[in-house]
């Protein structure tokens, strides 16, 4: 089972640390695990998933930032991307007001896009046709709209795409990485519950030794302590007593 959740990542992996390394530093303690079955291969199999743990925990963060990084970029380039698109489509309205035809092959005439996908589409649409038609190419011309600069407006609807299919991926491998840590984090946990207990059950005659691991040692009380509740108990018997 896995410990809760009030304890960060990094408090887990720091208590695994110590409780596996010092119990293979320690020869009392590792000579003592070992008549709990934990002998040094044990020992090592829970370095290894400590290992494990620590490694996917790096590559998460690693996939994180790529993943930011991947949503910054689709920000920029659909920014830019829409610009162009309408600062083309406002002049080819105005250029072609009288001729509705030549707005409709542009893609001008129907509902503003509303997905990825379709604003891809649209920007296509919108300068694919602008370069094909001779009609709408010389019109847009004579609004210092050149083919050139249609050219160079379309590649950034290419570059908006190209950025949103690597955010994609980038949200997949980001998940990939916080399953891998998740699972690796509980292989961990669970191998570390289990030794604390038979760390505690090998260190019973020998308790001084268990904040070498990290496991708290249980102070016994003292004679005095034992006998408190019992001295309440006839003290609160006799002031009844006298009371009567």
């Amino acid at each position: 089972m896995s410990r809760s959740r009030k304890h960060s990542i990094a408090d887990q992996l720091d208590a695994a640390r110590i409780l596996i390394d010092n119990s293979l530093l320690d020869p009392e303690i590792q000579a003592a695990v070992a008549e709990q079955g934990y002998d040094e291969a044990e020992l090592k199999q829970g370095q290894e998933l400590l290992k494990a743990a620590e490694n996917t925990c790096k590559e998460k963060t690693q996939k994180a930032g790529g993943q930011k990084a991947a949503t910054a970029e689709v920000e920029q380039t659909f920014k830019a991307g829409q610009k162009a698109c309408q600062a083309l489509a406002k002049v080819a309205r105005k250029r072609f007001t009288q001729n509705p035809a030549l707005l409709e092959k542009l893609g001008l005439t129907g509902s503003m896009p509303r997905t990825t996908a379709e604003f891809i589409i649209a920007g296509r649409t919108l300068f694919d046709n602008a370069l094909k038609d001779p009609e709408i190419l010389a019109g847009l011309a004579k609004r210092k709209y050149t083919e050139t600069k249609l050219k160079t407006e379309r590649e950034k609807i290419e570059a908006f795409a190209k950025a949103d299919q690597t955010q994609e991926a980038a949200k997949g491998t980001a998940q990939a990485g916080t399953s891998d840590q998740a699972g690796n984090l509980e292989a961990l946990n669970n191998w570390v519950a289990e030794y604390r207990e038979n760390a505690k059950l090998a260190l019973a005659d020998k308790p001084q030794l268990l904040p070498k691991i990290g496991l708290a040692l249980r102070a016994s009380k003292t004679d005095a302590q034992r006998a408190a509740p019992k001295k309440a108990a006839e003290t609160r018997k006799k002031n009844k007593e006298g009371g009567q």
